[in-house]
């Protein structure tokens, strides 16, 4: 029977790269504001040290928000691009995990910049949003098939659908199965799967029904994987602070009015709980 995994003791030595560095690729110019709800929910889950690579154009709104999280500027225009990865792969030796997806938008360029990702980061990887929407073709479903090291796949209903037409399979545990991968199939009751087991997760609310919470999850499930849980742990964590998280948010601010950034302030009080 599955146990809920415990959180990453924090040794009484630790320092910020002993605690866990995530590297995330996020944003764009249309949509910086998925970046940053990512990185800062990456450092309220306890990693060490967050980098968020922003395309040059939409980076100035991540370096104005995130006081605490370096912002490193790629490329030269509002989406990521291939030449982006040459930026990048110097510094992957010092990152335990990363994260790629939240408001990349979906251009020729980003689809061969995650593709080029799937081929070549030996590190963790979490593929959420438009990431996932890039995987629409044999080749980019070969590249996630032949992963050497670890994915979690984190989509939404309408994005599961899309990867199930484009992957040939019609369940979350086939999806698993077939690309090796963690899934998370958000939802009212989120089900996280691998080739072997499923877990269904049931403590959220609707008031997670907002944009940008999705943004939140990716960060938390990030930030939990670089500090050293296996792949699934971190999934079915993550999940479960998120809704927590949400739960509480909601109790204090109304269902109605909950919004993203809330959702990440919150972080903190579901945490706190969990360890107690």
């Amino acid at each position: 029977m599955y146990r809920f995994p415990t959180l990453p003791p924090i040794a009484d030595d630790a320092n910020k790269y002993t605690r866990g560095a995530l590297l995330i690729l996020a944003g764009s110019y249309g949509y910086p504001g998925a970046a940053i709800l990512c990185a800062r929910a990456s450092a309220r889950s306890g990693a060490g040290y967050t980098l968020l690579g922003m395309p040059a154009e939409a980076a100035p709104f991540g370096k104005n928000q995130l006081q605490s999280i370096p912002v490193l500027a790629m490329g030269d225009g509002d989406f990521f691009d291939e030449q982006d990865l040459k930026k990048i792969e110097p510094l992957l030796g010092r990152y335990n995990a990363v994260v790629c997806g939240p408001g990349i938008g979906v251009q020729k360029s980003t689809h061969r910049f995650v593709e080029q990702l799937l081929e070549s980061i030996p590190s963790p990887l979490l593929l959420d949003a438009d990431a996932l929407n890039c995987i629409d073709n044999k080749r980019m479903v070969k590249a996630l098939q032949q992963r050497l090291a670890p994915t979690i796949l984190t989509p939404h209903g309408g994005e599961l659908l899309r990867l199930y037409q484009n992957v040939e399979v019609n369940t979350p545990k086939a999806l698993a199965q077939v690309t090796g991968s963690v899934v998370v199939a958000k939802g009212p009751d989120t089900v996280i799967c691998d080739s072997q087991t499923t877990i269904k997760v049931s403590n959220g609310t609707a008031a997670l029904a907002k944009a940008g919470t999705g943004d939140v999850l990716a960060g938390v499930i990030g930030g939990l994987l670089a500090q050293g849980m296996v792949p699934f742990d971190a999934a079915v964590a993550g999940v479960y602070l998120h809704a927590e998280a949400g739960v509480k948010a909601e109790a204090k601010i109304g269902r109605r009015s909950v919004v993203a950034g809330d959702v990440t302030k919150f972080l903190v009080s579901a945490i706190k709980d969990l360890e107690k």
